[in-house]
This record gives C-alpha cells, structure tokens and sequence, in this order.
C-alpha cells in the first residue's frame, strides 16, 4: 500500500510543477554527476526562494542514484557535525542544501530514465487517508486469522508554485 500511495503522491506534485520551478526538461534532462548533483540541489532550492516560498519545511526526493553521487560530494557528506555524521553512518538521508531529503525508488520516471527530482514545502499539496469497511476473515488454506480493507487516499495540489523539479537522467 505504501508504494502505490507514494508513487501516486510523486506523480501528482510533478506533474503540477509550476513552469518557472523547472530544471531540464523531457526533450532535454540534465545528466548529473558527482561534481554537480549537489549544485542542482541548491538551484532547486533557489527557485523556491525566488518563487517567495516559505523555507521551513523543505524536502526534496531523490531517487538512489542521485544519492548515490551525492555521497561522493564532500559538500554534501562532509557538513562537519557529529550529529550529521551519525545521520550518514545509520544509514539516513539527512538535511542538505536547505531540505530535508528523502531517497525513494517511486520518483516518477519513464523506462529508468527523465527522473523527476521533486523538491517542494509542507504548504504545497494535501494528502488524506482512511481504511474503511476492516473484515475478519479465515484464509482458505491456513489455520489462521487475517483482516481486510478498503484503504482509500487522495490528495491535491494546493500551491503549484511550492513546488520545483529537476529533470534527470543517470550517466
């Protein structure tokens, strides 16, 4: 369920990015490296600022490779607090260039190529969720209980301009 929301969410907030907020584009994506993935972060956060959106609560989700070049950025690995180290050490995503980031593998793409980086503020969409008509039930081949459910979801896009994409590919 977790995945079908989450993808369902990604996809919404990028396809109702605001024009002035995106970075690359389908007919032309830009390739990141390890020299300049980082830097893409921080135009992202610059075109929130530039739409005077607000600066707390700021995310950004990243897919795996773009993670995976960030951790060979020094900019963004080497931000010189114990605290920031543990983050990196457990396995977290941390803070970086004005967001909190998140790595997930349901970042709209198409064929494993044009990634779209979302970055965005909590006052950019609202989400809701509801499980509905829960059933105990007996499986037909176990000697077991199980529930089930309706969960139903929805969300909406409250403020286009909360919103900032960089379209990518891997190298």
């Amino acid at each position: 369920m977790n995945d079908v929301v989450d993808a369902f969410a990604a996809n919404l907030l990028a396809i109702n990015v605001h024009a002035d907020n995106a970075i690359g584009t389908n007919d032309v994506p830009i390739v990141p490296t390890k020299a300049d993935a980082y830097d893409y972060l921080v135009d992202l956060n610059t075109k929130l600022t530039e739409a005077n959106v607000v600066k707390m609560g700021r995310w950004v989700v990243i897919p795996a490779f773009y993670h995976g070049l960030l951790l060979k950025d020094d900019r963004f690995v080497g931000n010189g607090t114990d605290y920031n180290q543990a983050i990196l050490e457990g396995g977290e995503v941390g803070k970086s260039a004005g967001f909190t980031v998140y790595v997930s593998n349901n970042v709209p793409n198409t064929e494993g190529a044009k990634y779209k980086v979302i970055a965005g503020t909590t006052e950019a969409d609202s989400y809701a969720a509801q499980i509905l008509n829960t059933e105990a039930y007996r499986p037909e081949k176990r000697f077991s209980d199980a529930v089930k459910g309706l969960h139903t979801y929805g969300a909406k896009v409250l403020q286009s301009k909360c919103i900032a994409v960089l379209t990518c590919n891997k190298a």
